[in-house]
């Protein structure tokens, strides 16, 4: 049985939640259980991730995006994966730069119009989790992309609905 709970802010109590899905999972479905935690704020979390006491000892694994380099989302071929890339650590690159990159690895790997909005509004999703104004710069994007899509559709015979 695999858990993974998305949190997106520091939450002191989180052990305690883990622990009774843990108990529940196992009693109801008698199979081990796996679970992770992952932290999609900005900060970096200081929810305890341990309970240790006299009976009880229990702990869960805690994976905080914005420690990870966003190269790794970069490398993937799933755009939904490379979009994950806005929670990532940009290793000091601008942010702006590091979303065109995003961006253009989305469009890279998408292959449908439809998709690829669905991907550009998930991207505006997750980068207010990060504070950024980015999608000034997406939507130019956007535009641009969807412009020469049109045209090179219409070059081809296609027309668009």
């Amino acid at each position: 049985m695999l858990q993974i709970e998305f949190q997106v802010r520091d939450e002191p109590k989180m052990i305690y939640r883990i622990a009774e899905y843990f108990i529940m999972l196992e009693r109801k479905y008698e199979l081990p259980v796996k679970q992770f935690v992952i932290f999609l704020g900005s900060d970096n979390p200081k929810m305890p991730t341990e309970l240790d006491r006299e009976r009880l000892k229990f702990s869960y694994p805690l994976v905080s995006l914005s420690t990870l380099d966003y190269h790794i989302f970069l490398n993937s071929d799933k755009p939904e994966e490379i979009i994950l890339g806005i929670l990532a650590d940009f290793k000091g690159e601008n942010p702006e730069n590091a979303l065109k990159q995003i961006l253009v690895r989305v469009k890279e790997t998408t292959k449908e119009d439809f998709s690829l909005n669905r991907y550009f509004n998930q991207l505006r999703v997750l980068a207010q989790l990060r504070n950024l104004e980015p999608l000034r710069w997406a939507a130019k994007f956007k535009n641009r992309y969807g412009q020469h899509r049109r045209i090179h559709q219409r070059r081809k015979g296609c027309s668009l609905s």
